[in-house]
């Protein structure tokens, strides 16, 4: 697509890559077009294994894209060394898999998936690039009658035949690609673009030399027939799910840590800025809650203390956790100053003293240096994914992300509600990209619709603020439970396996999501299910005045 180059962004102080359409076919209509799909393609998609698109520019007639500079290698270089062990192999095809997935519910499709456009860091990160030659939802399809785009290895029989695609498409490169990655060679191979193409058509891959367990996952992607093949990346996810766990022996569990953040307290009399105590505190918590060496308490858990104080070790009793995290903030000048402390529940000893400062108009940055730190103190190792995951939604606008905080710190009643979504509504005004700002709204929508006079209408709007939330991040724990929910509701039971499915794989020991689970199977007539499942969420968080509700499944068990 042209050449890329390095370069500083001066207002952001980062190294991006600037990728340029190339000179050649800058007079080419379809060429600027299918340059302008890439581009708007990605630049919709926010996702840790998606090389991330900062924005589109033009500049003396040259059309280029501002993208995130990925330090790392192709995977067809680790290819060309040898095969991979299976074990690596099955972390990297786990994180094309949720890649594509991500991009797939956004309704791109990629149609060029290769080793050449998938960059792996020394984290060993996955990062998909070039959506050069997708196709954008119901958009208009640059290819011409007869077209074949793509690399011919690596392109399913229907693209070959160039009839229309879909995911499939990419589901059947993602099991080229496997393949590759288990041998060291590809599955249909030949002396030309013809002879290739040809030992795709007519040619079954030789599966002898697979690792075991993996030759039925690439033999179904990679079914000539694509009604054949899996339906959708989150199908390929659990068969790598499930090949993973037989893989893999069981290891004696590490003691997890459990953890209250508590509200934090102002130094100064100022009721304007009171809202920032439960208001940081909450959003330390959600970055807390995607490690899975942790056991955090929710925010639901400590807003109680948002009123009425209490020291650690009565919290700490109270919450059934071994650490409290508590903290003061000053504001003065426009900067903020948090000091924190973390202290051992039972003895009131403090382990760990800090103080993060930052802008005021940079908060977000001080929330995800406490969160790291937290783990730090407490020795948690978390993965590259987590740390992804724990990093704060930046808005674009920092007016936004004060009226969100300032959302975020109201109780949950229905006047409190009402003066939350005013202010949400100022959020997303201002910045329309914010996915926590939208989640909020729906959580604050749906409550209003369960308990207050809006009913039907005010379901409606929680739904689209979730489904938007979603869209901006696909991991967003509160946006999965909630439209989990809805889709339980609204008797979309597939659609909401998928969600709690989606939501163990980002935090398996969320005690929200095995109730979300219980919930699920309450209402599909699991019973059993639904006790194994809410009876974790109890283990997990024991107290938590949400999982009253699990009193529903004994009594549809007769076990009054």
């Amino acid at each position: 697509m042209g050449a890329v180059y390095r370069a500083y962004d001066a207002k952001l102080d980062r190294e991006v890559a600037l990728k340029l359409l190339p000179a050649s076919v800058a007079a080419d209509p379809l060429k600027r077009a299918r340059f302008a799909v890439e581009a708007r393609a990605a630049a919709a998609l926010t996702h840790p294994h998606i090389a991330t698109i900062h924005a589109i520019e033009e500049a003396e007639g040259e059309l280029f894209i501002v993208m995130e500079a990925i330090e790392g290698r192709e995977l067809k270089a680790l290819i060309d060394a040898g095969p991979l062990e299976p074990s690596r192999a099955l972390s990297l095809a786990t994180q094309i898999a949720e890649g594509l997935q991500a991009a797939h519910q956004r309704g791109i499709v990629h149609r060029d998936v290769k080793p050449s456009n998938l960059m792996v860091t020394a984290s060993d990160c996955v990062k998909i690039t070039d959506f050069g030659l997708a196709r954008v939802g119901a958009g208009v399809d640059l290819t011409r009658a007869g077209a074949t785009l793509g690399t011919a290895a690596y392109m399913a029989p229907e693209q070959i035949r160039a009839e229309p695609v879909d995911s499939r498409a990419d589901v059947w490169a993602f099991g080229v690609v496997l393949y590759e990655m288990l041998r060291g060679k590809r599955p249909f191979r030949g002396d030309s673009d013809a002879a290739v193409i040809y030992a795709i058509l007519r040619d079954e891959p030789d599966l002898a030399g697979l690792p075991a367990g993996f030759a039925p996952v690439v033999a179904r992607a990679l079914a000539k027939d694509r009604d054949h093949r899996y339906t959708d990346m989150t199908q390929v996810l659990a068969a790598l799910a499930m090949l993973g766990r037989s893989a893999s022996p069981p290891r004696p569990e590490r003691r997890r840590p459990r953890l209250a953040v508590l509200p934090f307290v102002g130094l100064q009399r100022d009721p304007d800025l009171e809202f920032l105590g439960f208001a940081l505190a909450d959003q330390i918590i959600g970055s807390l809650s995607y490690v899975r060496g942790l056991i955090v308490r929710p925010s639901a858990a400590v807003r109680r203390y948002q009123a009425a104080p209490a020291d650690p070790p009565t919290a700490g009793r109270e919450l059934g956790v071994e650490y409290v995290l508590t903290g003061s903030y000053l504001c003065h000048a426009n900067r903020i100053r948090l000091t924190l402390e973390l202290v051992e529940a039972q003895s009131n000893d403090m382990v760990w003293r800090d103080l993060i400062e930052e802008e005021y108009d940079n908060v977000f940055a001080l929330q995800d240096a406490a969160a790291a730190r937290v783990l730090q103190h407490l020795e948690v190792r978390f993965s590259h994914d987590e740390r992804t995951r724990m990093r704060a939604d930046v808005p674009c606008d920092a007016l936004a992300y004060e009226y969100y905080l300032r959302a975020v710190s109201y109780p949950v009643s229905l006047e409190d509600n009402r003066l939350a979504l005013e202010m949400l509504d100022k959020a997303v005004e201002l910045d329309a990209s914010f996915a926590p700002a939208h989640a909020e709204i729906g959580y604050r929508l749906y409550q209003t619709a369960s308990y207050g006079l809006q009913g039907a209408a005010a379901e409606r709007r929680a739904l689209d603020a979730c489904g938007r939330a979603l869209s901006l991040n696909p991991d967003l724990l509160d946006a999965l439970y909630q439209a989990c929910f809805h889709a339980v509701n609204s008797g979309d039971h597939e659609r909401a396996l998928e969600l709690v499915e989606r939501i163990f794989r980002v935090a398996p020991d969320s005690a929200d999501g095995h109730f979300t689970l219980s919930y699920l199977c309450r209402y599909t007539g699991l019973q059993q299910e639904s006790v194994r499942a809410v009876e974790r969420a109890l283990e997990l968080h024991p107290g938590n005045v949400r999982f009253r509700s699990a009193g529903f499944t004994y009594v549809y068990q007769r076990d009054y």
